[in-house]
């Protein structure tokens, strides 16, 4: 009890780093006319706060999945209202995009006033790059680490220790990967349609080395990485395994993109280790959620 205590009442951190043996499914339902509706979520954009969704059931029509408005998650603890967004077409079945509009959270008084004091922080720190950040923002974000998030490292053709960032606005569906970037992030912001890259699975047992990467790297430790036989592209130590990709389509907003990439070869796996993944820390006062990471 009193590690538990001594766990929640810590500043720090804000997001948990867990590891992942297999990539959680993310379950969610809809209403299609009238009928609850399951389908798979994950995030892909923090500004717009959009996600994706993929149905079990292909067979509804575009005018019943563009009026989807309503996505529940773990058994009615967040419901988002949402609105459609744009389709992306892949051959093994579309991702639907929606943008979150509110995101209404089944929580207590006292739970709220513990995510009220991640929020002040949040504010305090000014760690969100984003041009409107309230509470209701916040709380939109929040959700999305209901689930755990896995973190995916890109590679680009650029110079060996400055082409791999971390992502966690990543999903693998079908034979493409879907991730969303800012455009201020100098390492894909150069890339184009036709262009190839690596995209990894980041190595829990690295983790403090992966948050070097990219644009909010920290530390001085070197970053071992070999080049991959097919591409030439760097690939780096934190990597657990990796396929190499083409960009194949690119949507632009006004301070991300959402990049969807097609495999074009297969896995090369580097280590057995699980991947890092982050949850919000609130969502660990559930006892049944915590107990799944042992914390």
């Amino acid at each position: 009890m009193l590690n538990l205590l001594s766990f929640f009442s810590a500043k720090y951190p804000e997001y948990v780093q867990v590891p992942l043996e297999k990539i959680p499914g993310n379950e969610g339902y809809v209403k299609i006319q009238g009928n609850d509706q399951p389908v798979t979520l994950f995030n892909v954009l923090y500004e717009p706060q959009l996600i994706g969704l993929t149905f079990s059931d292909n067979n509804f029509t575009s005018t019943e999945i563009e009026g989807v408005s309503n996505l529940s998650l773990g058994e009615n603890a967040i419901c988002l209202k949402i609105s459609f967004e744009s389709t992306i077409k892949i051959p093994s079945g579309n991702t639907f995009l929606y943008r979150v509009n509110n995101a209404d959270l089944d929580i207590r008084f006292w739970k709220r006033k513990y995510l009220q004091r991640f929020y002040k922080r949040a504010v305090a720190k000014n760690n969100f790059v984003i041009d409107v950040f309230d509470f209701g923002v916040f709380l939109k974000i929040t959700s999305f680490f209901y689930y755990p998030k896995p973190v995916f490292l890109v590679s680009t053709k650029d110079k060996e220790g400055k082409n791999t960032f971390p992502v966690d606005t990543c999903r693998k569906v079908g034979n493409y990967y879907i991730f969303g970037a800012r455009k201020s992030n100098r390492i894909i912001n150069k890339a184009v349609v036709g262009d190839e890259i690596v995209i990894g699975s980041s190595d829990f047992t690295q983790r403090e080395l992966i948050y070097q990467l990219g644009k909010y790297s920290s530390g001085k430790n070197e970053i071992p990485s070999s080049a991959d036989g097919q591409t030439g592209i760097f690939v780096p130590s934190t990597v657990a395994s990796y396929e190499v990709a083409e960009i194949h389509q690119i949507i632009a907003y006004k301070n991300q993109n959402v990049y969807i990439a097609k495999v074009t070869s297969g896995i090369m796996k580097l280590s057995d280790n699980p991947m890092l993944a982050h949850i919000h820390k609130f969502w660990l006062i559930e006892g049944k959620i915590r107990s799944r990471y042992r914390l």
